[in-house]
């Protein structure tokens, strides 16, 4: 990516070119997020799959605060012309250290059975006998699954807008977009990050496993719906950076409380046989749907809505997934339990 030719050097091939590696980002992306859950859950105690979860969950927006470190040093320390011509390559280039840690975990890890043979994951009988689906794919649209799936598709509603809004998007609303600009967005963005998205992350996920998925998570989809509105305006409209701070820290941890123990939530939804293939369906669907667009969706309703118009996000995609969590979403099956003599 840090590579590309810009467009006054190959024209409409550096956009091919870049909307190709964009995809293969995502393939990178969906193809690795679940399967990581689903290894670090399945490889841990099932009573404290929230718990560990939320350690999945704070490596990777570990990484997304590494990134918003260097965009803001790139801010502070390059002009506007600079960043254009060659400063935007910085953070894409950076990114090749990660693929030595990537190329270690992949060379040094031992423990894949390359036999095919019977194992059991935390108690639930694996890959028996006469059980194990040959295509997992067309398994998880199966009649059986399908209600499951679409509850898949509709819980991480909250949790993919949710994210891009107050992360993402959010430094850009108070730098450019708001009624009155804050300075230092990009600090305050990395600063509330960092507190709600990794130091806290752990209590939700405890805290699910102490008293159940479903109960956290309304917790945080509630408390998101009815305040999102009104800490977009609090940021939009205060002008102090110390107020938006602690209403981005609000939204943030308020946000963990739905979308940590989520991950539990979609293990414990589908069987050992399907459950990477079903998840990563059900997760990625929305991720490419609604995540990559609600900045565009919010950039768009500051402009024909109003500045503090995008606040309803958060309470649309709340309903939306709370629906799933409740309504669609079937009683997860039960885990299996071999007695070893």
């Amino acid at each position: 990516m840090g590579c590309l030719p810009s467009f006054a050097q190959a024209g409409w091939t550096s956009v091919v070119l870049l909307i190709l590696i964009r995809l293969l980002q995502g393939m990178s992306v969906g193809g690795q997020l679940m399967a990581s859950v689903v290894f670090t859950l399945e490889s841990a105690d099932r009573n404290k799959w929230g718990l560990y979860g939320s350690l999945v969950s704070a490596s990777g927006v570990l990484g997304n605060l590494l990134g918003a470190i260097v965009g803001t040093l790139i801010r502070s320390n390059m002009t506007h012309e600079q960043i254009l011509s060659y400063g935007w390559r910085i953070p894409f280039l950076s990114g090749i250290s990660v693929s030595v840690a990537g190329f270690y975990l992949r060379s040094s890890h031992g423990g894949e059975d390359d036999n095919g043979d019977d194992f059991e994951v935390n108690g639930e009988e694996s890959n028996k006998e006469g059980t194990q689906p040959k295509n997992a794919l067309l398994e998880s649209f199966k009649p059986h699954n399908l209600r499951p799936l679409v509850a898949s598709m509709m819980v991480p509603m909250l949790t993919c807008t949710g994210f891009y809004l107050t992360y993402v998007w959010m430094a850009i609303y108070m730098e450019t977009l708001s009624e009155v600009n804050i300075p230092s967005a990009f600090r305050i963005t990395s600063a509330s990050l960092f507190l709600s998205g990794c130091l806290l992350l752990p209590l939700p996920g405890w805290l699910s496993d102490k008293y159940g998925r479903k109960l956290i998570m309304s917790i945080g989809a509630i408390i998101v719906s009815l305040t999102g509105p009104s800490m977009v305006s609090i940021i939009g409209n205060s002008g102090d950076p110390a107020l938006a701070f602690w209403a981005q820290l609000l939204m943030g941890s308020c946000y963990a409380f739905w979308s940590v123990p989520m991950f539990a939530f979609l293990m414990e939804s589908f069987p050992p046989e399907t459950r990477l293939t079903s998840l990563s369906i059900g997760y990625n669907i929305p991720a490419a749907l609604v995540a990559g667009t609600t900045p565009a969706i919010a950039t768009f309703m500051v402009d024909t809505l109003g500045p503090t118009s995008p606040g309803w996000i958060y309470t649309i995609s709340a309903i939306i997934s709370m629906i799933g969590l409740w309504i669609v979403s079937p009683k997860p099956p039960q885990p299996q339990y071999t007695l070893i003599v």
